[in-house]
């Protein structure tokens, strides 16, 4: 699909990815595990600059992560639909993710609790 495909096995693989910032591991877990494994559904990280030349909506709570249908594929390119519209992201630039067969994508979750310990 991607000249740059990262096949996710677990949550772990993501979380310890140093070149995603932010929510871009969760929001790309949850993203994965909701199309399960759906070929015609891509989940891409994408650079700031293309998103600010395409008409796409990111996913969640991320500036970067992208998921949607793709429409169409050539060589070069897919061309990405979301409920925002549709772009073609060029595939030399954007991370494409798919989980590996048995993949465990749960997010862990935090607690309010678990932030009580920095305030004392």
């Amino acid at each position: 699909m991607s000249d740059h495909v990262t096949v996710v096995r677990g949550y772990a693989d993501l979380a310890s990815d140093g070149s995603l910032k932010g929510d871009d591991p969760d929001v790309i877990a949850r993203e994965l595990g909701a199309c399960g494994g759906d070929s015609a559904t891509v989940v891409a990280w994408c650079p700031d600059w293309i998103l600010d030349e395409k008409d796409i909506e990111t996913a969640g709570r991320s500036h970067n992560v992208v998921a949607g249908r793709v429409g169409y594929e050539t060589e070069k390119a897919l061309l990405v639909a979301t409920s925002a519209g549709e772009a073609w992201l060029p595939k030399s630039v954007i991370r494409v993710f798919e989980t590996a067969d048995g993949a465990d994508l749960d997010v862990p979750q935090v607690a309010l609790s678990d932030w009580a310990g920095d305030a004392q």
